[in-house]
């Protein structure tokens, strides 16, 4: 058992600190010399002489065709021309459909949101129109000053051979000079006509602004009147006033305005649809060819019934946010086929009937409602609509809550259920009283949201389905890792999967809540939410960043250090001490990498880190000296490897076996299962015992003694064979028994056994000490006690003269033998026992 050595750990600190230091001056020497160095003026290059005229002539010409070609693709303005002609029908068209439709004010917040999406989309086209302008404006800009130089260039090289009086070609100078003046004149003819393209872009765009700012202002104006009152109380006459039969012309009216071909949607997104029914169809067979493989998830059982739906449902989840700006009927058509093929799904999850009904009357409820956006149905209708819808929901959620009372329905549907109740009686108390906006946006928001959980608990069922899917795949068993790893790595997926899910479930519901248009600018507008600290600012967007880098560092350090022991390594090519320092290092510099990623997203300056490290180095010394101390101790441990995972060791007299070494402290655990947090400095500076340090084979010496008068060779040999005879104990070296020397009362002996393992060293004795007494037992030889003679050298003679006087002591009221006496006790405890 080798005794490990007290090491210092400040030759590791000077060594780090002698590595970092060269690098440091020399960047401060760069810095110093890159802030005292001057700037060094250009040289001009000298005029070439005679004989390159006629080669950079002919190569500068064909340089001047080449540029001249590249203007004359680019003063083709008829494409330009009609893009421009297409975005201005557009344009008009919105522009004839918002005066048709009438004030912004009476519009709906649906309605206000679609068109201002389709304004938008509208702008970034002619955006993108400009930007195309201007790019190549820009390119024709950059070719002018290039040729100017030449011109320039080919002028003064001229100038210079007239003054040193050299014959010269004066034809070559000349054309060149003309060609380059008539590529210039062309570039600025041409640059012209993009400037006129520019004004059209910016005319086009400037309208556009002008509209959304009146949705805007419209949507400003409604968000501020949502709690306000803004109708008729239905309690009073001037409500019932309004019901006129001009309302019934009103709603055909409207009804023949909408465009249900949606022809534009249609030719805008033609792709996007045909790649949603290819989706369906594919997945539809995919479900339905591996619908026997399946048949043990139950996450995906409510899609193995229903394959198109399944199909269906998935491909408008994953693939309608392809669409840039869809119309209102547009989204009414994706609306039903969603929602249809959401409904049939759910009649397998939902096991009751009632609940079934329920989720039913929502989407239909919910698809009324949008169809009289649709077809933008009076609001004076509106209202009663949302009366009766409000009356008939109260109605249903009662009798659904009294009969899930009574079937202890889950609590997140009963709370539902209450939430439910209230949000209708809010609704139908505000409408009665004439809040109408306030009324209708909670019905909406109501609907979007319950339907939103829906899909997000579906969409995470069906994830977890397909995780479970994949990894029971016989190819993926089959390999080591996912045969190992493959249920961790599922949990952590799903627990991702988990975050993701719900993050995006919660920034769509403020989405809805807050009256937000789109996904990416309603987290664009989240993510900046936050508190000012001092000149910093803690976003959510920080946060959210922060949490899944910590999280996607801590799934990656698993997956490395996972793949490195299963894949890389294994457990027959590198000892298992090794190969867990490795893993542990593995881990540490991903955790690194992860801090510094963090530090980034914060903000932070590493080059500042570094100022600040350096100037809390002397503090560092002396106040957390400890700390680094048993860093650097840790460092040496994991590279050394002086005592590694599993190792059983001796500290403070106590045996105790390594669990974990860490960068600042080791975990090991006694045999009494007590974990102990040793600081590794103490491993390093003090000595300490390692059992399986080189090897595992542990040495016990079993003390024996027998009674005087025994045969001293018949015990040796008992001693050897009891030893030799127990399975655990090592053949070479072989058992050994000694005759020690001459005891007080006994012969004493020693019997020396070699072990395979330090686990033993308890067991194996006491088997062998057992199997010795009884040999010795059967064999006749006596195990001695301790015995003292006591001798009385002076007593009163009346106590002697009484004591032989007494009567003589029966021989059953005579002190038994030890033996004999520890009998006795246990037969007189063994009727104690029976008794009680």
């Amino acid at each position: 058992m080798p005794h490990i050595a007290p090491r210092p750990a400040l030759f590791a600190l000077l060594i780090l600190l002698l590595l970092a230091a060269p690098t440091s001056v020399l960047r401060a020497l760069a810095q110093e010399s890159g802030a005292t160095a001057a700037p060094v003026a250009p040289v001009p290059e000298p005029l070439p002489g005679i004989a390159e005229v006629v080669p950079r002539a002919a190569e500068l010409l064909d340089q001047a065709r080449q540029a001249l070609q590249r203007v004359e693709e680019g003063a083709d303005h008829q494409g330009w021309l009609d893009s421009f002609d297409a975005s201005r029908q557009r344009q008009e068209q919105l522009q004839q459909r918002m005066t048709d439709m009438g004030d912004p004010a009476g519009w709906s917040y649906e309605q206000l949101l679609e068109m201002r999406t389709q304004l938008l989309e509208q702008r970034r086209v002619l955006a993108g129109l400009f930007d195309n302008v201007s790019q190549r404006t820009a390119e024709l800009d950059q070719l002018r000053g290039h040729w100017n130089e030449q011109r320039d260039y080919w002028q003064q090289w001229r100038k210079q051979l007239r003054e040193l009086g050299a014959p010269y070609p004066e034809s070559e100078f000349k054309e060149v000079v003309s060609q380059s003046q008539a590529l210039l004149k062309r570039i600025t003819t041409v640059s012209q006509d993009k400037i006129a393209l520019q004004k059209k872009a910016t005319e086009l765009i400037d309208a556009n602004q002008v509209l959304v700012r009146q949705l805007d202002s419209a949507l400003r104006t409604l968000r501020t009147q949502t709690f306000k009152k803004n109708s008729n109380s239905l309690l009073s006459r001037d409500f019932y006033a309004e019901l006129t039969p001009e309302l019934l012309q009103q709603v055909r009216t409207n009804s023949l305005q909408v465009n249900w071909k949606s022809r534009d949607s249609l030719r805008a997104g033609w792709w996007i649809l045909l790649l949603q029914i290819l989706t369906t169809l594919v997945l539809a067979s995919l479900i339905r060819h591996f619908r026997h493989l399946a048949q043990q998830d139950s996450d995906w059982r409510f899609l193995i019934c229903h394959p198109f739906s399944s199909g269906l449902f998935i491909a408008i989840v994953s693939l309608g946010f392809l669409y840039s700006a869809p119309t209102l009927v547009w989204r009414f058509y994706q609306v039903v086929l969603a929602l249809l093929a959401a409904c049939i799904l759910l009649n397998d999850i939902v096991t009751a009937r009632r609940h079934r009904l329920l989720i039913w009357l929502l989407a239909s409820s919910y698809l009324l409602s949008l169809l009289l956006q649709v077809i933008n149905l009076p609001l004076t209708l509106t209202r009663l609509y949302f009366v009766l819808l409000s009356i008939g929901g109260l109605l249903v959620l009662t009798q659904l809550y009294r009969q899930g009372r009574r079937q202890k329905d889950p609590w997140p549907l009963m709370t539902g259920l209450r939430i439910g109740k209230g949000l209708l009686l809010v609704s139908l108390v505000a409408q009665i009283g004439g809040y109408s906006t306030f009324s209708s946006r909670l019905m909406d928001i109501s609907f979007k949201s319950a339907f939103a959980l829906l899909v997000a608990v579906m969409l995470q069922k069906l994830v977890r389905g397909a995780i479970d899917f994949l990894l029971a795949r016989r190819k993926l068993q089959s390999l080591p890792f996912f045969r190992r790893f493959g249920t961790t790595l599922g949990e952590r997926l799903k627990v991702l999967v988990r975050l993701v899910i719900g993050f995006s479930c919660l920034i769509f519901l403020v989405q809805i809540w807050t009256g937000g248009d789109r996904f990416a600018s309603t987290w664009q507008r989240v993510a900046g939410w936050g508190l000012h600290l001092g000149d910093y600012h803690l976003n959510i967007g920080t946060l959210a960043s922060l949490v899944l880098i910590v999280y996607l560092t801590s799934g990656f350090s698993w997956l490395v250090r996972s793949l490195f022991d299963v894949e890389v390594v294994g457990p027959k090519f590198l000892d298992s001490g090794v190969r867990e320092s490795i893993k542990t290092l593995l881990h540490y510099l991903t955790i690194l990498v992860g801090l510094l990623l963090c530090l980034g997203t914060l903000g932070v300056n590493l080059q500042n880190i570094a100022v600040i490290a350096g100037a809390l180095s002397i503090g560092i010394g002396f106040g957390l000296q400890n700390i680094v101390n048993n860093f650097i101790s840790g460092l040496i441990l994991l590279f050394e490897r002086p005592i590694k995972k599993g190792d059983l060791i001796v500290l403070n007299q106590e045996w105790a076996e390594v669990k974990k070494i860490g960068l600042r402290s080791t975990v090991v655990e006694t045999f009494n299962k007590a974990e102990i947090i040793v600081p590794n400095s103490d491993l390093i500076a003090q000595q300490v015992t390692n059992l399986t340090y080189s090897n595992t084979q542990a040495r016990v010496v079993i003390p024996i003694g027998v009674a005087y008068g025994s045969d001293l060779e018949q015990v040796l040999r008992i001693l050897q064979e009891e030893g030799a005879r127990h399975p655990r104990v090592l053949k070479f070296p072989a058992p050994s028994a000694l005759f020690i020397g001459f005891g007080a009362s006994s012969l004493d002996f020693q019997l020396r056994l070699w072990l395979s393992s330090p686990d033993f060293v308890l067991s194996v004795p006491s088997d062998v000490c057992i199997a010795i007494y009884k040999r010795f037992a059967a064999e006749g030889i006596e195990i001695p006690f301790p015995q003292q003679d006591l001798h009385l050298r002076s007593v009163d003679s009346s106590l002697l003269q009484a004591w032989r006087s007494s009567p003589p002591v029966p021989d059953a009221l005579q002190p038994a033998p030890p033996a004999q006496q520890e009998e006795q006790q246990q037969g007189e405890d063994q009727q104690q026992q029976t008794k009680g």
